[in-house]
């Protein structure tokens, strides 16, 4: 889906796209006639050796900047690196940045894209905002969602991931800690944190600790069309802000919205305020 997204923005600017890895095409979409252990499509070696001819070479994430400078020394090729592209700023940087090495202006579609996550982003904040947020995610997913989500005015209250990089400095937190899903449990636990975000694995910490849980990275094995979502651009930042602000309404209406067996007074509560007047 995220692949799928960033080459239909960079062919809306007359740009010709080469992936690597390509997982675009390669997840979904064809069945063999007979098994095969590996995926079927994904980019050629052919096409992968003519990368070092492309006019840029545009890093998606902070891990693939030695990537870039790797194609920069052995070809020539100028890089430019985006860390994030889930929120609003991010992603008017990258669509600024394809208008000017295009030579096109931005297309409408986008500015009403634009247009709506800001929309979103005004709705959300007031149920987002002020949550103590738990996610578990590798550094460059972590970075850019926790940062999209504090942008809303969420509290990075725990966060856990699986190897050092130069990124987490910049994560809105006190400390990310390397470690694994039980470490996220406990940290979330003594941190009284009422949002979590990590693979599918984390769906039985999220039932132990009754919070809200966002499935985000891999693997995501429980449930179907995990492939085609979304969360990068314009319109992918709108629908994570959406399905994520929807899980903590759902939330608040199943757990925490007041009902006759929360607001009735009982013989008690009525006797003691009796006995205060």
């Amino acid at each position: 889906g995220d692949i799928e997204e960033v080459r239909t923005i960079l062919e809306d600017f007359g740009l010709e796209p080469s992936f690597l890895p390509d997982l675009g095409g390669s997840l979904d979409g064809h069945i063999p006639d007979e098994f095969t252990p590996t995926t079927i499509g994904g980019i050629g070696v052919e096409e992968v050796a003519t990368m070092g001819q492309a006019a840029w070479t545009i890093a998606i994430g902070a891990q693939m900047q030695r990537a870039a400078e790797a194609m920069e020394k052995k070809a020539g090729t100028p890089f430019k690196v985006f860390e994030r592209l889930c929120g609003l700023g991010p992603n008017d940087a990258f669509i600024s940045f394809l208008s000017e090495i295009s030579g096109r202006p931005v297309p409408l579609k986008y500015r009403r894209q634009r247009g709506q996550l800001v929309d979103a982003m005004l709705d959300a904040h007031f149920h987002v905002g002020g949550r103590k947020l738990a996610i578990g995610a590798e550094p460059d997913l972590l970075f850019d969602l926790s940062s999209m989500l504090h942008e809303l005015g969420a509290h990075v209250t725990a966060a856990v991931t699986t190897t050092q990089s130069p990124v987490l400095a910049r994560v809105e937190t006190d400390d990310v800690l390397i470690g694994d899903l039980e470490d996220l449990e406990t940290l979330a636990k003594a941190r009284g944190c009422d949002l979590l975000v990590t693979h599918s694995h984390g769906r039985q910490a999220a039932e132990r600790l009754h919070i809200p849980f966002y499935r985000a990275g891999m693997p995501m094995f429980d449930r179907l069309g995990a492939g085609h979502q979304l969360s990068v651009g314009y319109r992918g930042t709108r629908d994570t802000i959406f399905h994520i602000s929807n899980l903590i309404i759902a939330d608040h209406e199943e757990n925490h919205e007041p009902t006759p067996d929360t607001w009735r007074i009982t013989d008690d509560a009525a006797g003691h305020a009796a006995a205060t007047h």
